[in-house]
């Protein structure tokens, strides 16, 4: 449901996603603005929202001016480059024909409380799934796709790098020792796939027999990892998505 958006012929709408890491600058943005164009930006994340970080958790500063940034040495400091990129970005989004779209109600909600985006056009867009790869199929095949063992039940942990403390990484080794404690036979029917990049480091703090798998890329093998499992476990602190409020 795009309601809430302008109708703007696609030729006239620039459309902005994950900008980071070197690929656009603010002053990149700032043309782009210039042009006249309206804009449509794709938040992932909350960086947008924020001086400099992809994820506030506890730091409250967000909402009114960041500044003595944790993110920074020494804790920051009133001037800091968290509080100089935010002015930037305050005078960037200062009158321009800026759109924002994010993927989960979750993200819209903590958009909405930014001091950088009070009064702007905040929309909440879930992410399209492409129902042609990701669909239920045989287990068994999966399985064979996937390199997965067809003789245990299978609990799936999934992260881009599963070593992020965001990702939930300690709460869920701490489960699953309080599982095995509390059901010792899991050790002889039970496996954790791991799907993400640094998979190998995850899987020796591990009390089950793991299975990483690593980053993987191919729609096709991701869509039979999850087809493969019994259980999807999302431990995550503070995530984009799914599209649920999510923050612990």
């Amino acid at each position: 449901d795009i309601t809430g958006l302008p109708e703007f012929k696609e030729a006239d709408i620039i459309h902005l996603n994950w900008i980071n890491q070197g690929m656009l600058s603010l002053s990149d943005i700032r043309k782009i603005v210039q042009s006249g164009k309206p804009v449509v930006w794709t938040m992932h994340d909350l960086w947008t929202a924020t001086g400099i970080c992809h994820y506030a958790r506890t730091c409250p500063y967000f909402r009114s001016g960041c500044h003595n940034c944790h993110l920074l040495p020494g804790g920051g400091s009133m001037n800091d480059l968290s509080k100089k990129i935010w002015d930037k970005k305050k005078r960037l989004y200062h009158s321009s024909n800026i759109h924002f779209v994010t993927c989960s109600r979750w993200l819209a909600g903590k958009a909405k409380k930014s001091g950088l985006l009070t009064g702007q056009k905040i929309l909440s867009i879930p992410n399209p799934i492409d129902t042609r790869a990701f669909r239920r199929e045989d287990r068994e095949s999966a399985r064979l796709y996937a390199g997965l063992p067809a003789d245990k039940k299978l609990i799936l942990f999934v992260s881009q790098r599963v070593t992020d403390k965001r990702k939930g990484m300690d709460y869920f080794i701490n489960a699953m020792e309080k599982m095995v404690e509390q059901h010792p036979e899991m050790k002889e029917d039970t496996g954790i796939a791991i799907l993400g990049g640094q998979a190998e480091e995850l899987a020796g703090k591990l009390p089950l027999p793991s299975y990483p798998l690593g980053y993987v890329s191919d729609e096709k093998k991701i869509a039979s990892v999850y087809n493969s499992v019994d259980m999807f476990v999302l431990p995550s602190l503070e995530d984009n998505l799914p599209n649920t409020i999510m923050e612990a």
